[in-house]
């Protein structure tokens, strides 16, 4: 092979780096799993300083941060009581002071009994945008990791996507 040769492929290999972006169907959703699992975890050692929405700041695919949340929660549904869900929401509101009719219709996604169901393009129009409910998802994951998992944000791993 040529320098001349060699040139090029590099040139194209830089090319190719340079234009890459990775989807969600790339991304390594553990790597996304692991990110908000530790900040629910920092979260909870002080609740009050309230929940880690720097990882939906971070350099973390949008997309791929909220298939994670909506995974857990809809993995939760399926394994937590309609008390639990409550348990969740009154958690959120005694440590947190948020209202607890916006908590409440969030809840819809864990099964709460006196939510809607609530789908993510509902949750974005109810809050006012994606960021905003996705924040809303980050509460009530860390709530049910207080209430229903001890405080063990691994709790959330038997609903990680595989």
């Amino acid at each position: 092979m040529t320098s001349k040769d060699q040139r090029r492929r590099a040139r194209k290999a830089k090319q190719l780096r340079d234009s890459y972006q990775p989807d969600v169907s790339e991304m390594s959703l553990a790597r996304v799993a692991k990110r908000l699992r530790t900040g629910i975890s920092t979260w909870l050692e002080d609740p009050t300083q309230g929940p880690p929405t720097a990882v939906v700041d971070d350099d973390l695919d949008p997309a791929a941060v909220t298939t994670t949340l909506m995974a857990w929660l809809a993995g939760s549904r399926e394994h937590i009581t309609p008390e639990q869900a409550r348990d969740a929401v009154t958690w959120l509101s005694d440590t947190m002071g948020i209202d607890t009719d916006d908590l409440t219709y969030a809840a819809g996604l864990i099964g709460h009994p006196d939510a809607p169901d609530v789908t993510f393009n509902e949750g974005v129009e109810r809050y006012g945008g994606a960021l905003q409910f996705t924040v809303y998802m980050i509460l009530l994951s860390g709530a049910l990791v207080a209430t229903v998992a001890a405080g063990d944000p691994e709790w959330l791993r038997q609903f990680d996507l595989k």
